[in-house]
């Protein structure tokens, strides 16, 4: 029960700024998470199996419900091209054409008149065919993040963006802090559990005057029936009981702004 750092992963190489991986475990009520600095990722996800246990004698098994790399060097050698587990940022999911415009207010040097307003164009890398994904070749979840203790079930990773990183305007600071807290037993009186608590803030850095878009995410997959199950994703059911209406897609995965309704078959 707690936090736990575990061994770190030391990563030769000159192209990047870190070259130590800090590792953390969090532990409470038989779930046990793992979190990497790189990409500020969580790893591992370890619940009870109770399909396993026959006996009441029988040692509870655990199985994790999270895809993550085989090792620490493989993610950074990768450079995780799924996303597994990572923050992702500055911008999630694609931006069309990796282009994007801003308004920002300037002062006028030589008069002290109103802010003046211009629409300012900013070109982003291309790395998902012609559109912009997940913060670029190099955006948040590629990074190896600060580590910081907050007490012994909680932990935060930040990261420093500068002023034009993978395009985008203005220097920010981002967090994201990972808490495993205690979690009353339901209705059908299970044991007491546990739940993981993501907060995500980011902020322009002192001094800062350039605005940015900035939407975080984490990016974790999930297979609810562990790794050890012989049964796949495609087996999981999805229920979202107040979704009527859709975006569809085109085919580079950019919304067409067209909205639609949900048959009744509820798929499509």
């Amino acid at each position: 029960m707690g936090l736990t750092e575990l061994p770190s992963v030391q990563i030769n190489s000159c192209d990047r700024s870190s070259s130590t991986i800090r590792l953390f475990q969090l532990t409470l009520n038989g779930v046990t998470v793992e979190l990497s600095a790189l990409g500020a990722s969580v790893t591992k996800v370890l619940l009870p199996n109770y399909s396993k246990k026959t006996t009441p004698e029988d040692t509870l098994p655990v199985d994790d419900v999270v895809l993550s790399y085989a090792s620490q060097k493989r993610q950074y050698d990768d450079k995780n091209k799924p996303f597994f587990g990572a923050i992702v940022g500055r911008v999630a999911n694609r931006i069309k054409d990796g282009r994007f415009q801003l308004l920002h207010k300037q002062k006028e040097e030589i008069s002290n008149g109103p802010a003046v307003e211009t629409l300012e164009t900013y070109q982003l890398e291309k790395n998902n065919g012609p559109n912009h994904l997940h913060g670029g070749f190099d955006g948040f979840c590629h990074k190896i993040w600060c580590a910081n203790i907050i007490n012994d079930q909680a932990l935060q990773f930040t990261l420093v963006s500068p002023d034009g990183d993978q395009g985008y305007p203005g220097g920010i600071q981002v967090s994201a802090t990972y808490s495993l807290v205690h979690a009353k037993k339901d209705r059908s009186g299970g044991a007491d559990g546990a739940k993981l608590c993501l907060k995500m803030h980011a902020s322009l850095l002192p001094g800062e005057t350039k605005s940015t878009p900035i939407a975080l995410a984490q990016h974790s997959y999930f297979n609810l029936a562990s790794h050890s199950s012989r049964r796949k994703i495609l087996d999981h059911t999805l229920h979202l009981p107040n979704c009527a209406k859709f975006t569809p897609l085109d085919n580079t995965s950019i919304p067409t702004r067209d909205v639609q309704q949900v048959d009744d078959s509820g798929t499509k």
